[in-house]
């Protein structure tokens, strides 16, 4: 999974010709580690579909507070340039695919 930093935001997420879900992580944070793993599996399962980013918050303090980001972890999916979903904290791989699932079939 590519990392994101604020110089390569727009043009990896934003500007992307798919929709794009970005974690936003901390250090040491286990359920992050837990949803990357999952975002991983479900990038697989939709492939072609969307593409996966994350972004240590540590370090992109600015990105965070642009994307409004208030805890670890966050998944925010950007489509067209804007913010299409949100989901803070810890999530199952099963709510996951259905959260995302859904608002895929919503936007496309």
């Amino acid at each position: 999974m590519k990392s994101l930093t604020k110089e390569n935001f727009e043009s990896e997420a934003l500007n992307a010709p798919i929709p794009v879900i970005v974690i936003f992580m901390a250090g040491g944070c286990k359920p992050c580690e837990l949803m990357r793993s999952d975002l991983e599996e479900i990038e697989k399962a939709f492939a072609g579909k969307v593409s996966m980013r994350h972004v240590e918050v540590e370090g992109n303090e600015e990105l965070a507070d642009r994307c409004s980001v208030i805890q670890t972890p966050t998944i925010i999916m950007f489509a067209g340039g804007k913010q299409a979903l949100q989901v803070i904290g810890y999530n199952t791989r099963r709510d996951l695919e259905d959260k995302i699932g859904k608002k895929l079939n919503e936007i496309s």
